[in-house]
């Protein structure tokens, strides 16, 4: 999304949100987006080279970034610049965000950047306009930006032996330079738009644009746009952080502390501790005031005020940050003990390789249960989707792969589905219960579901309730099927209002139907007693089962899904099987009316 936004920008000058996955987007990866043109105009078509194409420009803020690491960490004492590059490099947050396409690592590089500049002699010609040009590329890479302009006005106000109006002169210099190189990063799209001209979703922004409609922003109108769906999407309502095993709606303060235990290696912990301690007696120094100051204010936000805590990700300017200020306080450290943190981290960190994002430390035990600990960007990040089929195919290993809920067989399931998306009301059975699984590439595990697991489970999760005394939506003779049946299910007319469907159904000693889809998708559950449909998405090639107790006359529920694109041809098809014993099973249509469909039971995590 990251790079389909700054495609759209380059190719289409189109900057706008109308979608919830381009929210917050920048040009960032625009480079990357020039380099993927250019190789295809080459000829080259391998998606494998064209996916490591975008991860170039990652790797050169990499270098960039640890570079400016060993910079800030420098005092008079060389060897604290090699120190600082070692921290940061031995770190495996910080590689890990290098290894993807995305706006966390450049976001941590500029406000290094920014603490360099400020860092710079007052009397240095230019730097008021290089401090400006930093905040303005900051802006061009994520709206976190925001929480750099107190600091770096604060600087530039507060200056010894300065007047007021050189100090003034200063502030409007950086205010010039920014509002210049944002707009330059953003291709020059939507400068000088009209602020009533744009739809802000925000209250804020809603009454400045009222009472200035016809003022035009000197700045991109993506700027804004972006900057106001943020705050309003910054609602403890949608997001819920994840950690140890449970949901905090709109974040908990020790989050990112937390994780970032979990996710540095223990030999580097202490060592970056020791050196923070030991810089305690220098905090009035202009370097180390700068990076103080920067880490503590994105530390309190992400901590106090940040609800999208799915990620340390965020916090990488901390973690770089942090780096920086211990390297200067290592200094006069023996040799030995950076030589034996060096070689555990890297010990550490060998099993985690070939996959850094998912690296948790020694303190997250057993690996195959990491996701009582943490989950969400910390663990998966899509990064594995590509290897799963590989893995199978190398192990000799016959995977269940890619169903909705719990199947038969060695069952694959990603961490965050089993603890944090709205899919892990069908898989929490296996977390509660210790079923016995394999690592896949450290973010999947292949649970063993046997023929009695599976019952258990179907007993347990997927039984459904009888059918409640004077409901007639079932009335009548149901045929009867022999075990092994499958009843098809075709649909060619597209359900503009989402048609719904009763699964009538009874046996004498207890029967198992399952619904497959072979086309489209549906939702497809059981019928509680107050008349929701608890429900699965179901997509082409999945499955999902439920139990009718013997004797029980039960009702399952399935909806379709309308194409929102008319011009489209729609095609829904499945099958309904009935398993273990036979039943006397009916699919009725029925009123839009006829039940509520609940498809999750967490928070809506967008």
């Amino acid at each position: 999304f990251h790079l389909r936004w700054a495609q759209r920008l380059i190719e289409d000058r189109n900057d706008g949100r109308e979608e919830f996955r381009f929210d917050s987007k920048t040009p960032t990866l625009l480079p990357a987006v020039v380099l993927r043109r250019a190789l295809l105009a080459q000829g080259v078509r391998s998606e494998q080279a064209l996916r490591f194409s975008s991860r170039i420009p990652s790797l050169v803020v990499l270098a960039a970034l640890l570079l400016l690491v060993g910079r800030l960490a420098r005092t008079e004492d060389p060897a604290t610049w090699w120190i600082g590059l070692l921290l940061a490099a031995l770190d495996p947050n910080l590689a890990a965000h290098a290894s993807i396409a995305t706006t966390d690592l450049p976001y941590a590089a500029v406000v290094l950047a920014l603490a360099g500049a400020i860092s710079l002699p007052d009397r240095l010609p230019g730097r008021p306009w290089l401090m400006g040009t930093i905040i303005g590329v900051a802006f061009a890479v994520k709206y976190t930006a925001l929480l750099l302009l107190p600091v770096a006005g604060l600087f530039l106000l507060v200056r010894r032996g300065a007047s007021l109006r050189l100090r003034l002169g200063h502030l409007g210099a950086a205010m010039v330079s920014a509002g210049l190189t944002v707009s330059v990063l953003y291709l020059g799209v939507g400068v000088f738009q009209r602020l009533g001209d744009i739809p802000f979703q925000t209250p804020i922004l809603r009454s400045i644009a009222a009472a200035l409609p016809s003022l035009p922003l000197p700045i991109p109108r993506a700027v804004v746009t972006g900057i106001d769906v943020s705050m309003a999407h910054n609602d403890p309502a949608h997001w819920a952080s994840y950690i140890f095993g449970e949901e905090h709606r709109g974040g908990v303060w020790y989050y990112f502390v937390a994780n970032w235990f979990m996710k540095t290696p223990v030999a580097l912990i202490p060592v970056i501790l020791l050196g923070i301690w030991r810089l305690r007696r220098k905090w009035s120094d202009s370097p180390v005031l700068a990076m103080g100051a920067l880490f503590l204010i994105h530390l309190g936000y992400f901590s106090l005020f940040f609800s999208t805590q799915i990620g340390l990700r965020f916090a990488l300017p901390c973690v770089a940050l942090g780096c920086a200020l211990s390297a200067r306080g290592l200094r006069n450290l023996k040799v030995g003990w950076f030589i034996a943190a060096a070689a555990l981290s890297l010990a550490e960190r060998a099993p985690y390789w070939g996959d850094p994002i998912a690296f948790t430390n020694l303190s997250v035990w057993p690996k195959s249960r990491a996701y009582w600990y943490t989950a969400d960007s910390n663990l998966d990040y899509g990064q594995n989707r590509s290897r799963l089929a590989r893995y199978g195919k190398e192990t000799g290993l016959a995977l269940v792969m890619g169903q909705a809920t719990i199947t038969p067989g060695l069952y694959v399931i990603g961490a965050n589905e089993l603890v944090i998306f709205d899919s892990r009301r069908s898989h929490r059975w296996l977390v509660d219960n210790n079923v016995p699984a394999v690592n896949v590439g450290f973010t999947h595990f292949a649970f063993s579901i046997t023929g009695e697991r599976f019952d258990d489970y179907l007993n347990a999760s997927r039984m459904a309730p009888a059918l409640l005394a004077g409901d007639d939506a079932c009335a009548g003779a149901l045929p009867h099927f022999p075990p092994g049946t499958q009843i098809p299910f075709e649909q060619t007319v597209n359900p503009l209002d989402g048609r719904l469907w009763l699964v009538c159904s009874t046996s004498r000693k207890g029967a198992d139907i399952g619904f497959m889809v072979t086309a489209g998708r549906v939702w497809f559950g059981r019928i509680t007693g107050d008349g929701i449909c608890e429900a699965d998405l179901l997509q082409q090639g999945q499955q999902a089962w439920f139990r009718i107790p013997r004797g029980v006359d039960a009702r399952l529920c399935l909806q379709e899904i309308p194409l929102r694109r008319s011009h489209l041809q729609y095609q829904t098809l499945g099958y309904l099987t009935i398993r273990g014993q036979g039943a006397d099973v009916d699919l009725r249509p029925v009123p839009a009316d006829a039940f509520r469909l609940n498809a999750s039971d967490s928070v809506d995590r967008k």
